[in-house]
């Protein structure tokens, strides 16, 4: 995998993530609700709405009327009690993920010790090529 795909996948995995959070698209089909559990901006959500508001809070839900917090829609489905296991969470996610890349990448370095990967697919610097009175690069 070069630079370009890396970039690729990596923003395509935090746009699942933050569909997957469900705070832009309320309605997820069932078949990809777990996705939200392994999502960070989902804790970081929710980290976010605990700190902002407490059950005690209240909002002017209409003209002179006052609701709770605790009570609206959004918040209610979120959840904000847990903010002690999402912090716990997120502290696993930052170790975990790490782990995750670091296996992979020296995954990628027994192979390519080993000879099955070429070293000119894993250059990440550019390397000038000259072409009439061009000079192009290529990874």
């Amino acid at each position: 995998m070069d630079v370009k795909q890396a970039t690729t996948l990596a923003s395509v995995t935090t746009f699942v993530f933050l569909i997957a959070g469900g705070y832009y698209i309320q309605q997820i089909p069932p078949y990809i609700v777990w996705l939200k559990y392994l999502s960070y901006s989902d804790y970081c959500y929710k980290l976010l709405l605990g700190v902002q508001y407490n059950d005690n809070d209240y909002y002017e839900c209409s003209k002179g009327v006052y609701c709770q917090v605790a009570d609206f829609l959004a918040i209610k489905s979120v959840g904000q009690n847990n903010m002690w296991m999402d912090v716990l969470i997120m502290a696993l996610m930052l170790v975990g993920y790490r782990l995750v890349a670091y296996l992979a990448i020296n995954r990628v370095r027994r192979r390519r010790a080993e000879g099955t990967i070429s070293r000119a697919k894993w250059k990440f610097f550019l390397i000038p090529q000259q072409h009439s009175n061009n000079v192009r690069f290529r990874l």
